[in-house]
């Protein structure tokens, strides 16, 4: 079996029938291809609708097998399902009735509920502040209470600490007394006489003295040193007057010679003379070579002899050299000798001068120390309170016995130390008195301080017994609150029991209604209904207007998303001709790509016969270097035209580099500049989509509102039937208002359908997204003309597909023949299918 299916599509008018012919039979139906393989799948999108559709109505789900969607909604619309139900709307609105009074009376109670509940709020976040105010007051009493602690604590520790250090100031007072009084020395009686200041112990004084041992040592040591010094002086002397004759024969041999290389330079210069004059001779013979090719024998002859005379000359010119290297050589090897000599007497006569510098140091330190030692004994003897030692004055240049400088007493402090200590001792006597003040002041504010915090514990108590009556109201209000719960609670079992009891009623009524039908009352009960169904009649009219009212705000939705479609469609045609001019911009760049290609070749073109010249030259090279061999004047030259030749070679290799990198800034740039184009392309395939999917919403969303807009004006036409015919209102009411339920149960059906298609739609642009084809067709262009086409399938499960999944089916060959065609999906119409036998 074979499917074919019959299709108009509208395209341009360059494209003829053929053509369209010809991409519908070539190109792959992958949609198509992906639903034969697949024909048991789920149904999706609209046949997925339908099937929701028919569960929700208690359809069966085969009788509407093998139709679209909009086929299945006609079908749909003309079913009518009603049947006769007065009793059981009766019984609804009694029923009804009754379940608004008790909606009212639970109304009632949730409100008195709510009141209590209210008040038990505003009582317990009342509670609540007060009890934080109380916490905050609390915690500030106890952080002042921790502060008062802590400023206890340190003032009783300053007043240990400066105890403590009394105590230590009385003993070593004490022990300085016993000291004095193991030494014999004065005593000092009384508390306000100045003390003296002891600042130097006895280790410290045999360590001084063990000291001044040590320099008279190291000054016996520097003594011994400076003789051997004076004597190295001499012998340093002897040897200077030794080498002076030395320099005097080596100035005479300098002068020698100097001499013979004045001798040597001159044989040098008339060598160089007659080398030149060689040199001339042979560049004349050159040029007489060159302007008489025909005597080429006898002017190589005579280049040869030229030659073997130069070499000779250049051996003697060599040897020459070689005497004058060597004449250098002594003479650098005597200067050298001579220079040693001086450097080594220059070093000992720094020697000499660094040790008499020491020497005087040391005599000065030792005259200084000297008239220190005699300028303290002299201040401490004009100190009346200082015991007197008697000091035998000498000169500078006269020597002290060491026995007797040890028998001197040891002076270590100064006489402004020992004003400073006795200027601090009545500091301390002054600080000490401030300190008894400051204790006295301290305990004041202590107990300052206690009769502060008996008063904060008095205000502690009165806020604990109101924090106590607070409480109590508290309880109490919990109290009312759990009663209230209590009662609600009975209310609640009150209002349960009223509700078994409606039940019974309401059994009784059912019972009662049954009664009443075989009776003769009916007609009463029918005025009742008409009422209510007035009333309902009134309702539905409110509703209806809401409905429009909604309806309205679709469509005002519609026009915006009309508006967005259209800045969308202008976004469009602004990327549009944004891609033209990157196109543009594209072509011109290829230009410049090929121009830039040419130019490289160029360039390449240069580089090679840059090579060539390259090489050429290296041959030049390899000729000049066989005339250097020939000739030494020749060599010099050539070897500069080397260096310049090879200088130029080496701007080439940079050329030759540059023009490389610019070649490869130019490949990064096309590669940059094919990278922006795909981007750009992919922008394009991307808008085309959004474009797409926005169409498809506003399809859909339209398709919404024709079903709401056909609903508005079936409820209208009902509500002038209803108007018109007054009489018989009920049994129109009664179809009317079936009919709106089943329609809306409808509608709710084909919102969630409308919904499941929007996911399915999504997902779909999704693949499609993934598998797009990039079209090269212009799509928008003002003439347009709509052909009819036919495209054959092969396959035995088509049918299947036809009969189970037509919505499914429809789209796949929608999208498929869409991009076949390179058009829209909105310009494929009329699509049909048939089955036939092969």
């Amino acid at each position: 079996r074979c499917s074919c299916y019959l299709v108009h599509v509208r395209h341009s008018t360059e494209l003829t029938t053929g053509e369209i012919d010809r991409r519908l039979e070539q190109f792959p139906p992958r949609e198509m291809n992906r639903l034969y393989h697949d024909p048991n799948g789920a149904k999706v999108s609209l046949d997925r609708a339908i099937v929701e559709v028919c569960r929700a109505i208690d359809i069966p789900e085969t009788k509407f097998q093998g139709l679209y969607f909009d086929e299945f909604v006609e079908e749909l619309g003309g079913k009518g399902h009603l049947v006769d139900k007065d009793a059981y709307e009766s019984e609804i609105g009694d029923l009804l009735m009754l379940l608004d009074k008790i909606h009212n009376e639970n109304r009632s109670l949730q409100c008195t509920l709510e009141k209590s509940a209210e008040e038990f709020r505003r009582q317990t976040a009342s509670t609540l502040r007060e009890q934080e105010a109380l916490r905050q007051r609390n915690n500030e009493l106890h952080a002042e209470i921790g502060r008062m602690r802590d400023l206890v604590e340190k003032l009783k520790d300053l007043a240990d600490k400066q105890a403590s250090e009394l105590e230590l100031f009385k003993l070593q007072k004490n022990q300085a007394i016993q000291m004095r009084t193991q030494r014999n020395l004065s005593t000092f009686k009384g508390d306000n006489t100045a003390e003296p200041l002891y600042c130097v112990t006895l280790d410290e004084l045999h360590e001084q003295m063990k000291q001044c041992e040590l320099l008279e040592n190291e000054a016996a040591q520097l003594q011994k040193q400076l003789e051997d010094l004076n004597q190295t002086h001499d012998n340093l002397l002897v040897h200077l007057n030794t080498v002076t004759q030395e320099k005097k024969g080596m100035e005479t041999e300098n002068e020698q010679l100097k001499d013979e290389l004045q001798i040597a330079q001159k044989a040098a210069s008339d060598a160089a003379q007659e080398r030149s004059e060689l040199l001339h001779e042979l560049a004349r013979k050159r040029a007489e070579c060159e302007e008489l090719a025909k005597n080429l024998r006898q002017i190589s002859d005579l280049l040869d002899a030229l030659k073997t005379s130069e070499k000779e000359a250049l051996e003697g010119i060599e040897a020459r050299d070689e005497e004058i290297h060597d004449l250098q050589k002594q003479l650098e090897d005597a200067l050298n000798n001579q220079n040693v000599g001086a450097r080594a007497l220059e070093l000992k006569e720094r020697q000499n001068k660094e040790l008499m510098e020491i020497n005087q140091r040391k005599q000065k330190e030792l005259n200084a120390h000297r008239q220190k030692r005699r300028t303290a004994h002299e201040a401490r003897s004009l100190e009346p309170t200082l015991q007197l030692y008697t000091v035998k004055d000498a000169g500078f240049e006269d020597a002290l016995d060491p026995e007797e400088l040890l028998r001197e007493p040891l002076l270590s402090i100064t006489m402004d130390e020992y004003t400073n200590q006795i200027q601090r001792s009545n500091q301390l006597q002054q600080e000490n008195d401030t300190l008894r003040q400051q204790l006295q002041q301290l305990s004041d504010d202590m107990e300052t301080i206690n009769s502060q915090l008996r008063e904060a514990a008095a205000d502690n108590q009165n806020l604990s017994d109101q924090l106590r009556a607070k409480y109590e109201e508290f309880v109490k209000a919990n109290n009312t609150i759990q009663s209230l719960y209590r009662q609600n609670e009975t209310q609640e079992n009150e209002l349960q029991q009223k509700n078994i009891e409606n039940a019974k009623q309401a059994e009784e009524l059912e019972k009662l209604t049954i009664e009443n039908e075989k009776l003769a009352d009916e007609l009463e009960k029918l005025a009742t209904d008409n009422e209510r169904l007035a009333d309902e009649l009134e309702q539905k009219a409110a509703e209806n207007e809401r409905l429009a009212d909604e309806l309205e705000q679709k469509a005002a939705e519609n026009e915006r998303l009309a508006e967005e479609l259209e800045q969308k469609a202008a976004e469009n045609e602004k990327l549009a001709d944004e891609l033209e001019q990157k196109a543009a911009e594209n072509e011109r760049l290829a230009e410049e790509l090929e121009q830039k290609a040419a130019e490289n070749e160029r360039l390449a073109e240069e580089l090679e016969q840059k090579a060539a010249e390259n090489e050429r030259l290296a041959e030049e090279l390899e000729q000049k270097a066989a005339e250097n061999e020939r000739l030494a004047e020749e060599l010099e030259q050539k070897a500069a035209e080397n260096e310049r030749l090879a200088e130029e070679l080496e701007q080439k290799a940079a050329e030759n580099e540059r023009l490389a990198e610019e070649l490869e800034q130019k490949a990064a740039e096309n590669e940059r500049l094919l990278d922006d184009k795909k981007r750009l392309e992919e922008e394009l395939e991307r808008n085309v989509l959004e474009r797409e999917r926005i169409e498809s919403e506003c399809r859909s969303r339209e398709l919404v509102v024709g079903g709401l807009e056909s609903k508005s004006r079936e409820l209208e036409e009902a509500l002038v039937a209803l108007s018109a015919e007054k009489y018989n209102a009920v049994e129109t009411i009664e179809k009317e208002l079936t009919d709106i339920l089943v329609q809306l149960k409808v509608v709710e059906g084909v919102n969630g359908a409308l919904r499941r298609l929007l996911s399915d739609k999504e997902k779909e642009l999704v693949f499609l997204r993934a598998h797009c084809e990039l079209w090269t067709d212009p799509t928008e262009v003002k003439e347009k003309v709509v052909t009819r086409h036919v495209k054959v399938f092969d396959g035995d499960e088509w049918g299947k597909l036809l009969c189970e999944r037509p919505e499914a089916l429809m789209a796949a060959f929608v999208i498929d023949a869409g991009n076949a065609c390179h058009v829209p999906g909105d310009q494929v119409s009329a699509v049909s299918f048939f089955t036939e036998r092969q």
